[in-house]
């Protein structure tokens, strides 16, 4: 079918018109009544200007796509309308013709918007992705739908659909990750008192010799100032894909782009080979996890990439969790369990609420419930069950809140039912 509507410009409205046309023809030429030839000849003259238009409009939009432009990488982020960039000349003297298109490949919403004598492009990515090129499904119509030409174009521009970080930017360094016995600053000086020493070399001030070593030793030393922070081992992270991930994602470009981990990091995602260590490499591994199936690729990969972190001396994991079916969670948490390190599971959520409900019974069922996600209990209660004895987090990406008492919540929450 939709090769026949790239070949001929007819919907099944504008064919089934012209079938009533023809039958009304036939039977005034019969019954030689003037009203219902008189309304076949209209139907049959509307439906063949309808298709003269939409063919001019497919020519003009043909020799505009044939236009040479250079290919320019696109990068999005989901749960936003932005430009694309991408825009086709269209002058308002074509009446009664319309011209849409969507994406063939990226799962996203387009919307196209008139500006002047353009046709612009916007887009919201309902999911991230890396993909090669953008397919889109253009499709010119006439206001009737009587006729309709719809055909494939290619754009070989990459596209990088990244997840929305929402407020996770407001996230400063997790205390038990970052280097450092106590991190007031994290993003001030490294350096305390001066209480250290060194020896003196040219440039350094008179002020700082130290004058009774010197008289002691004949050495003429200076006072330093004493490392405030203490490096620790170095943490790498790890995002498990599943259906409901972008909030976990999310977390993961943050993780990456502002190297909260600390230094020398690395980190590894479900279904995608190898890990990073750079944000580059590791923000096209985040776009990349997002063609994978979910269900084919929960927890792959992760006991591999848990032993070469290990043996690459490697202290400690951030394992990214987004809400899990029960067996996909026991599988994860039973490769956890085998790991050579520590491992501290995160839950990113979309939304927590730590109050209980006040709605009475029958306003729950006629009310319409928030469109808001909220925290699954199941996987709170899981979580808090199955990991015992190991750290767990909670992150909300909508208030940018880490909450480090899981357990508690998860009492909470049971307590609240």
């Amino acid at each position: 079918m939709r090769r026949l509507a790239g070949v001929i410009p007819l919907t099944a409205t504008g064919a089934l018109a012209l079938v009533l046309c023809a039958v009304g023809y036939f039977l005034a030429r019969k019954w030689l009544d003037m009203v219902v030839f008189m309304a076949a000849a209209v139907g049959v003259v509307l439906t063949a200007l309808m298709i003269v238009l939409v063919l001019i409009a497919v020519l003009a939009v043909r020799s505009a796509l044939r236009a040479e432009r250079a290919p320019t990488p696109l990068r999005l982020e989901t749960e936003a309308w932005q430009d694309t960039g991408f825009a086709l000349p269209f002058s308002r003297w074509l009446p009664l013709v319309e011209v849409s298109w969507t994406w063939a490949d990226a799962r996203a919403d387009i919307c196209v918007e008139r500006r002047g004598g353009l046709l612009v492009e916007r887009a919201l990515p309902r999911r991230r992705g890396w993909h090669d090129g953008v397919g889109r499904r253009i499709t010119v119509r006439d206001v009737v739908a009587l006729s309709g030409v719809s055909w494939e174009h290619r754009e070989r521009a990459s596209l990088h659909v990244l997840p929305s970080i929402g407020m996770l930017g407001r996230l400063t360094p997790l205390r038990r990750f970052a280097a450092g016995d106590d991190v007031s600053d994290p993003f001030g000086e490294p350096f305390g008192d001066r209480v250290d020493m060194r020896q003196y070399v040219r440039g350094d001030s008179p002020r700082m010799i130290l004058w009774k070593v010197y008289a002691r030793s004949r050495k003429l030393m200076v006072r330093i100032p004493e490392r405030a922070v203490v490096p620790l081992p170095r943490a790498c992270a790890y995002l498990v894909v599943a259906a409901a991930d972008e909030p976990a994602a999310a977390m993961a470009r943050v993780l990456v782009e502002r190297s909260l981990l600390g230094n020398g990091w690395r980190f590894g995602v479900d279904g995608v080979g190898g890990f990073a260590e750079s944000a580059d490499p590791a923000l096209r591994m985040i776009c990349a996890s997002g063609n994978l199936e979910p269900a084919e690729a929960t927890g792959q990969g992760l006991e591999a990439f848990l032993a070469q972190a290990s043996h690459d001396g490697y202290a400690s994991c951030l394992l990214l969790l987004p809400p899990l079916e029960t067996p996909a969670l026991e599988r994860v948490l039973h490769v956890c369990a085998r790991a050579p390190m520590p491992v501290t599971c995160c839950l990113v959520v979309d939304g927590v609420e730590t109050r209980p409900s006040a709605a009475r019974r029958w306003e729950r069922w006629l009310l319409q419930p928030e469109s808001r996600p909220a925290c699954p209990l199941e996987m709170v209660g899981a979580l808090a069950s199955r990991w015992p004895g190991h750290d767990l987090l909670l992150v909300d990406r909508l208030s940018g809140q880490v909450i480090e008492d899981l357990r508690g919540l998860a009492t909470l929450k049971a307590a609240a039912r």
